[in-house]
């Protein structure tokens, strides 16, 4: 597969994970879904030269989600649910100053 083909089928997964999520009610097997799904496709790229990438995007995604939900009032996983592919604001700000 050529340079272009290979980002454009990473851009697109990412692009497809953030589109299905984008609206999510930012519930707790809401958040789970989105991590599940996030892990499915690291899966796929933990071999290939680009993982770190698209570990980045899938990061930037999740991080998009989260500010997201947090500006609409429904905050993140309340059990750090999504802090398994990597670590990400729960919206406790508190424990964070």
């Amino acid at each position: 597969m050529d340079f272009k083909q290979r980002y454009f089928n990473i851009w697109s997964e990412a692009w497809q994970l953030h589109k299905k999520f984008a609206g999510m009610a930012g519930n707790d097997e809401e958040w789970g879904e989105l991590v599940q799904t996030s892990e499915e496709i690291m899966k796929e790229y933990e071999k290939e030269p680009q993982a770190n990438f698209m570990k980045s995007l899938l990061l930037a995604v999740l991080a998009e989600i989260e500010r997201n939900c947090q500006s609409r009032g429904k905050g993140g996983a309340s059990d750090g649910i999504h802090g398994k592919l990597e670590p990400v604001c729960t919206g406790d700000t508190e424990a964070a100053g």
